[in-house]
């Protein structure tokens, strides 16, 4: 969605809006936590204008002299924000990347569901591998329960998840939310050492 790539991209033509969209994807849809800009060593930033956003992240992250450090983090990001390249930073399908026809190739080795590693082709082959995912969905679960709940998940709320998937899967997210306000973890707060 153009207002997904939008709040996702960067400013410029050729910014670095792989790295913020492919960042989202793996925080938000697969549930997994990139590190932050604190623990980088090296300048986060990338060489002069001119070539593609694509090519300019790869040789910061990939074959520049830094690369060893910055691969850390990039792997866990870069592959997932290629597909995202056929679309400008502000969210429009680009007619040419830089005089080249756009790029959004992946392959993907590093996926937390097993059935996303593989070539995509373009962003939409990998957003309907994604809406398939069993693992993605689960994520999205436990997103909405976070956001609802004002709280991270725990094991004591393993249950409620279950329930939540259950009511998704047969019906709704209309059924999901209901599920989850109707539950005891949504409905009863439990304090540390104090009676139930």
């Amino acid at each position: 969605h153009p207002a997904w790539l939008a709040a996702h991209g960067n400013n410029f033509e050729d910014d670095a809006s792989l790295v913020h969209r492919g960042k989202w994807v793996r925080e938000k849809l697969f549930c997994q936590t990139v590190p932050g800009l604190e623990n980088v060593m090296v300048q986060a930033k990338l060489g002069a204008r001119g070539p593609s956003a694509r090519e300019r992240v790869d040789a910061a992250t990939v074959t520049g002299p830094n690369s060893p450090t910055c691969l850390g983090c990039h792997r866990l990001m870069n592959t997932l924000g290629y597909p995202f390249e056929i679309y400008d930073h502000a969210g429009f399908l680009r007619s040419t990347d830089h005089g080249h026809a756009p790029d959004g190739s992946t392959t993907i080795s590093n996926a937390p569901d097993p059935s996303l590693n593989g070539s995509f082709k373009s962003a939409i082959e990998f957003s309907q591998a994604i809406a398939g995912s069993p693992y993605a969905k689960r994520c999205f679960i436990r997103q909405a329960f976070r956001y609802f709940a004002g709280r991270d998940e725990t094991l004591a709320d393993a249950c409620t998840l279950a329930a939540m998937e259950n009511a998704l899967n047969t019906g709704s997210f209309f059924d999901m939310l209901t599920t989850l306000v109707q539950s005891d973890t949504f409905l009863y707060r439990t304090v540390q050492g104090g009676t139930p």
